[in-house]
């Protein structure tokens, strides 16, 4: 340690400052309580400022070369490539400015494979300081990076860190102190804390089985034992009284009690997306708002909301500002060898035009309503027209016309006309449904006794412009309609 030279900047100071604040909550839902089975976990990142973070969803790339430092002479530490690709929230940019010019560290994501790794905070917590061998320390800002780019699962996590020579400044330890969640895509989760012993000795603690899985929540301080046992307390409480006898309010001792007594009554959802659904309503309970938990005179307040979908390897997000819920499909991400790229994990939508929240639906009002014909109450049939309204402006002038949808596995759909019908094509292979004078036009039959069943949830959009291109960019395109069953003729048959 004496032969390190790292000054104390600001940022570090800052974050020393406010040490013991912490409202972070992380819950891995029962598969029992998702409607297929689905493993889904969901995450908030509470801090005091948190708007000022400016954190990043990061795209990182197979073959990402990674450069961790020792406790020796800062130089040179455990030095590995990526296997996997994953996203990963980014942050603590003061640490980074310090010690890793760069390289990014990460508070949270999810890997191809659909494994977890995430910080929550813990006062409790004290790491090791030295290191047996230089070319093997891994600093522990580097651990949620190492551990998504190198691994696919919980057992392998486990056994990596059992020889992992992970380390920290003691110094400035209450800087950073946290615990590590790992969870799986087979729904199987570890919780891994670094307590110091009587003797001053750090001692890395490691949880799993149905000890960790039978709970899922994880808060903050006290230690994730102490949270078990005062949980017991809490047999009693039932959703037979509105879980009456449950704590309230957001130190984290209510926050895991409120947690798991609510995750232990969920049913499924009827629908895809129920499982995330039902995440978010589970977290919204321990959601603070601005001013709500000042702690240590700083205000507590939850930033981001993350909803880690392991099965099907999606996120969704929501923030302190954008509160419109946002998704990052991790099977459609190119993570082939190559540059990282990264969007904003929170915008305030005052300041941003891309990153609006509150769509407008006020369109949908206007649109052209299909027509059932009920055959039974299990199936339906429609027809549908549809119009391609011109700008006054533009009527005359030489162009196309386009109808295209996306259905409920965001295919795309491209209408050419009567011969050819709906075909099923690549994105950027859209082909014209009219090419000459733009006109107002009504596209007849579109569709003729078609099975709504079939098309439940197809978002129908037309355009014109001089390509596909010239449309999206002169905002010509609107989205026309969605089908759907008109649930309430259902109900009266």
């Amino acid at each position: 340690m004496q032969n390190m030279r790292y000054p104390l900047l600001g940022g570090v100071l800052w974050l020393l400052s406010l040490a013991q604040c912490q409202a972070c909550s992380d819950v891995m839902l029962d598969p029992a309580s998702t409607r297929d089975g689905d493993v889904v976990s969901v995450r908030t990142l509470d801090f005091p400022k948190v708007e000022l973070f400016g954190s990043q969803f990061v795209k990182v790339p197979r073959g990402t070369i990674w450069q961790s430092i020792n406790p020796i002479d800062g130089k040179a530490g455990l030095r590995w490539t990526s296997r996997y690709g994953f996203v990963g929230q980014d942050g603590l940019y003061p640490l980074v400015k310090m010690f890793h010019k760069g390289q990014r560290i990460y508070l949270d994501g999810m890997n191809e494979t659909g494994l977890s790794a995430a910080w929550l905070w813990l006062d409790e917590a004290g790491y090791p300081t030295m290191v047996n061998a230089k070319d093997q320390a891994l600093f522990i800002p580097d651990v949620p990076a190492w551990i998504l780019s190198q691994y696919d699962s919980v057992p392998q996590v486990k056994a990596a860190l059992s020889n992992a020579q992970i380390w920290f400044f003691q110094v400035i330890e209450k800087v950073l102190p946290l615990h590590l969640v790992v969870r799986d895509a087979a729904g199987s989760s570890m919780i891994v804390e670094w307590i110091r012993d009587a003797q001053g000795e750090s001692v890395m603690h490691i949880y799993d089985g149905d000890y960790v899985d039978d709970v899922g929540v994880l808060t903050n301080s006290p230690s994730y034992p102490v949270q078990v046992n005062n949980l017991n307390l809490y047999s009693g409480v039932s959703n037979l009284d509105g879980l009456d006898g449950a704590p309230g309010g957001f130190p984290p001792l209510n926050r895991f009690v409120l947690l798991a007594k609510i995750r232990q009554f969920l049913k499924p959802i009827d629908s895809r997306m129920g499982a995330v659904a039902q995440a978010l309503h589970l977290m919204n309970s321990a959601d603070v708002p601005l001013g709500a938990y000042v702690d240590t005179g700083y205000d507590d307040v939850t930033g981001v909301t993350l909803v880690r979908d392991h099965t099907h390897r999606t996120l969704y997000f929501k923030g302190l500002f954008n509160q419109s819920l946002r998704k990052i499909d991790l099977n459609a991400i190119d993570f082939s060898p190559g540059p990282q790229a990264d969007i904003p994990v929170d915008i305030n939508p005052d300041d941003s035009e891309r990153y609006a929240q509150a769509e407008d639906v006020t369109a949908d009002l206007d649109a052209p309503i299909a027509t059932y014909e009920y055959i039974n109450s299990q199936e339906s049939l429609l027809d549908l027209d549809l119009k391609v309204a011109v700008d006054p402006a533009d009527l005359g002038k030489t162009g196309k016309m386009y109808i295209y949808a996306f259905d409920r596995d965001n295919g795309f759909w491209n209408w050419t006309g009567a011969r050819f019908g709906w075909r099923k094509i690549p994105r950027g292979a859209m082909l014209p449904c009219y090419s000459g004078n733009l006109v107002t036009t009504t596209f007849a039959k579109i569709f003729v006794k078609a099975s709504v069943t079939r098309w439940k949830g197809l978002r129908i959009f037309v355009g014109y412009g001089q390509s596909p291109a010239d449309m999206l960019l002169a905002g010509t395109v609107q989205q026309v309609f969605m089908v759907e069953h008109d649930l309430r003729l259902q109900a009266q048959e």
